[in-house]
C-alpha cells in the first residue's frame, strides 16, 4: 500500500505559498463590518478591556474598519478599555490566566498589575505542577508497560525497575508541589 504523500513547503511554489498565507490571515480582522459600522466603541474597549487587550488593540481595530470607511473613536475605546480592565486585572482573573498558560502583555497598569501577576504567578505554579505529575504519570505508565512485555529482558527490568522507583519518589513530590499550589490557588 502506498503512503499519503507528504506536503512539504520546499515543494510549493512562492505562489502556493503566498496563497496559503493569505488564506491563514484572511480570517484575522479585530472586528466584523458591522461592529465598524455601529461604531459602539465604548462597549468594544469594555470587551477588549475585559480580555486584558493592550493599547495597541486599538490600532488592530482602526486597520479593520479602514476597509469600510470608519475609524475608531479612541477616546470612547479608552474609557471602555479601562472600565473592562477592572474585571480582567484581577487576582482571580490572573490566576485563570497563568493556569491556562496565556500570555500577559502588560495591559492592567500600576492600579490592577500587582494583584492580577499575584494571581497569574500562582496560576503558572499551579500549570507548572499539574504538567510534571501528569508527565511523570505517563512516565510511570511506559515503564509499567514495558515491564510487563515478555520481550523485555532481565537487565533492562532491573534497570526499569530503578527508574520506576525513582519517578514514583518524583511523582510524590510533585504531587505534594501540587497540593502546596491548589492550597495557595484556593486561599484567593
Amino acid at each position: 500500500m502506498n503512503a499519503a504523500p507528504r506536503l512539504s513547503f520546499r515543494r510549493l511554489s512562492f505562489g502556493a505559498l503566498l496563497l496559503v498565507a493569505t488564506l491563514a490571515t484572511s480570517g484575522c480582522a479585530s472586528l466584523s463590518k458591522g461592529e465598524c459600522l455601529a461604531q459602539d466603541w465604548y462597549s468594544i474597549g469594555v470587551r477588549d478591556g475585559a480580555n486584558g487587550a493592550g493599547e495597541e488593540r486599538v490600532l488592530q481595530h482602526a486597520e479593520s474598519c479602514a476597509e469600510h470607511g470608519t475609524r475608531p473613536d479612541r477616546a470612547a475605546w479608552e474609557a471602555g478599555r479601562l472600565s473592562g480592565l477592572e474585571r480582567y486585572c484581577t487576582v482571580h482573573r490572573g490566576l485563570r490566566a497563568g493556569e491556562h498558560g496565556e500570555h500577559y502583555g502588560g495591559g492592567c497598569g500600576p492600579a490592577g498589575e500587582s494583584a492580577f501577576l499575584h494571581g497569574y504567578a500562582i496560576g503558572r505554579e499551579l500549570a507548572d505542577a499539574r504538567g510534571r505529575v501528569a508527565w511523570l504519570d505517563r512516565e510511570i505508565a511506559a515503564i509499567e508497560r514495558a515491564l510487563d512485555d515478555e520481550k523485555t529482558d532481565k537487565d533492562e527490568r532491573k534497570r526499569l525497575r530503578a527508574r520506576l522507583v525513582q519517578h514514583e519518589i518524583e511523582r510524590f513530590r510533585r504531587q505534594e508541589d501540587l497540593r502546596l499550589a491548589e492550597a495557595r490557588a484556593a486561599s484567593l
